[in-house]
């Protein structure tokens, strides 16, 4: 498959192709500059791989939680470009995606992704993972992060745990807890894959945002 994707949800920018078991990815941390940023991104990554917009076959991008600018910045790029092209879409949970690279960065198969939601609030899921995707375990949150829900065991990932570390319970001290790791969109390949496999991508006019929270932040 001809497939792009892209995430554009947080403080990072980030645009994968993939032709056939090949994927190649442009990454970059420019906290509100994705606007300025995803569609040169997008325009280079298809050009140096001498691939037409009207030859791929789907669209994936991060359908939040995370930056309503940022989420609503992918989300016209995705639809623009599939309404242009006549092409599917799939819109992946950002936690999700986020688990997902714990796996491929350090084996992680039980993950809780953790994502700063600002005004002293966390997005958070918990999730179990293999090489082809992340399966959630109960839903995608938002809550203080007094209310989260600590796993018993495996990896806590994602810029959410500055904001919980001090809160953490007893013996967190001995999981994998890696505050750094990021969302790229070459960990939303795998979930793009899945959903053609089993039918599931969307009409542009079926994609929708998942904001969880109805606030605004930037």
């Amino acid at each position: 498959m001809r497939i792009l994707t892209f995430d554009t949800s947080g403080e990072t920018c980030s645009a994968a192709l993939t032709l056939g078991r090949e994927t190649r990815e442009a990454f970059l941390h420019c906290p509100r500059e994705q606007t300025r940023q995803i569609i040169p991104m997008i325009k280079t990554l298809c050009a140096e791989s001498a691939c037409e917009f009207a030859s791929l076959d789907a669209i994936g991008v991060t359908a939040g939680p995370g930056s309503f600018t940022g989420l609503r910045i992918g989300a016209g790029v995705a639809m623009g470009l599939a309404l242009a092209h006549d092409l599917p879409l799939c819109g992946v949970s950002t936690l999700a995606v986020l688990a997902l690279g714990a796996y491929y960065d350090f084996a992680a198969q039980e993950v809780m992704a953790l994502l700063d939601a600002r005004m002293n609030e966390v997005y958070w899921g918990h999730y179990r993972l293999d090489q082809a995707s992340a399966t959630m375990v109960g839903t995608d949150n938002l809550s203080a992060p007094t209310n989260v829900e600590w796993p018993l065991q495996g990896a806590l990932v994602g810029n959410g745990l500055t904001v919980c570390e001090p809160r953490l319970p007893e013996g967190h001290d001995q999981v994998i807890m890696m505050a750094g790791q990021t969302v790229h969109a070459k960990h939303v390949v795998p979930y793009v894959l899945a959903a053609q496999e089993s039918g599931a991508l969307l009409d542009v006019n079926a994609f929708e945002l998942n904001y969880l929270r109805n606030k605004v932040t930037s």
